[in-house]
């Protein structure tokens, strides 16, 4: 029943992304190394943050906020995802990166806030499993998770993919949004002739093993400056297929040490991941999210970074004010 409400609420996300593989961009693979770290994330006192942005973005993205944060007195850590740019890497991946930044955080007693937006809110939701703070004191473990903060982030079900999310084939109920009537399996160029506005797809060349969208700025950025929508656009890479095909393992959000300790910030004028399909998702979870609403577009980061920085502070002090 739960993934039947995730197939019909939120049917043609991933459309709305127009996407289309890209076989020019698999070079400039980001690297292991690409950490964005406080320099003095050792001598604070605060939580860490850990912030991932979605699928297609890089760490750079997020440019605007990581500094807010930092002179909020927050160590931050943000990384580039693996599966951006990378055809042969898969959600696991992901994952397993997320685990290596929390490792050595834990083994120095450190506690943890991750905010994750969009696509990597799939990884997210799986490795945050076993990890809150209160889970692994109970065996006698150092550090922990303290809080989730999702950005307009997917919430997967274990054994579901991004696929099965997005799978419904009903036209979006916004009829202003950019829609494309898509069979996602088969790649079919069917277009919504319910939607004359609907952008059209072509058929990726599975040679590659990437996705890359078509338009990014009136998905991504629709609320953003236009200076610094197009360099956001022109920063926009590639994003693997197969992570998007990838089920989820065991998920972590309905783990009892999370209990009010879940976030997910609504962005209502979404052109990526369509308010009706954020509420579908966060209903269809089985636990409670505190909803933080925000009236902007799928990337807050960069339009609204001061608000976003004041709300992850709030967040973060309400976090530790449980413990």
């Amino acid at each position: 029943m739960q993934n039947m409400l995730y197939t019909l609420s939120l049917g043609l996300v991933l459309t709305i992304f127009a996407i289309t593989v890209d076989s020019t961009s698999i070079q400039n693979t980001p690297s292991p190394d690409t950490t964005y770290i406080h320099p003095d994330s050792n001598k604070m006192s605060k939580p860490t943050i850990v912030m991932f942005a979605g699928a297609f973005h890089q760490k750079e993205h997020l440019k605007l906020v990581l500094p807010l944060i930092e002179a909020k007195g927050y160590p931050i850590i943000s990384q580039t995802l693996s599966t951006v740019n990378n055809g042969t890497l898969t959600l696991t991946d992901d994952v397993a990166q997320m685990h290596g930044i929390f490792t050595p955080l834990f083994a120095k007693d450190k506690d943890v806030v991750l905010v994750i937006h969009s696509y990597a809110g799939m990884p997210g939701s799986a490795a945050i499993k076993g990890l809150s703070k209160a889970e692994r004191a109970s065996n006698g473990l150092l550090g922990g998770i303290i809080g989730v903060v999702y950005v307009t982030a997917f919430i997967p079900a274990e054994g579901v993919s991004l696929l099965d999310i997005i799978g419904g084939f009903d036209t979006w109920q916004n009829p202003d949004v950019r829609i494309l009537f898509l069979d996602f399996h088969e790649w079919s160029k069917a277009r919504c002739k319910k939607n004359p506005k609907a952008i059209p797809l072509t058929n990726p060349q599975y040679n590659t093993g990437l996705l890359a969208v078509a338009q990014p700025i009136p998905i991504f950025y629709n609320d953003v400056p236009d200076q610094l929508a197009q360099w956001a656009a022109s920063i926009t890479k590639s994003h693997s297929l197969i992570s998007v095909t990838d089920k989820s393992g065991p998920i972590g959000y309905k783990d009892t040490g999370y209990t009010g300790r879940l976030v997910y910030i609504r962005t209502e004028d979404d052109k990526a991941i369509p308010v009706a399909g954020q509420d579908a998702m966060i209903q269809g979870s089985g636990v409670n999210f505190t909803v933080e609403k925000y009236n902007t577009g799928h990337s807050p980061f960069l339009s609204h970074p001061d608000m976003l920085a004041d709300t992850l502070d709030k967040l973060a002090q309400s976090f530790v004010e449980l413990e």
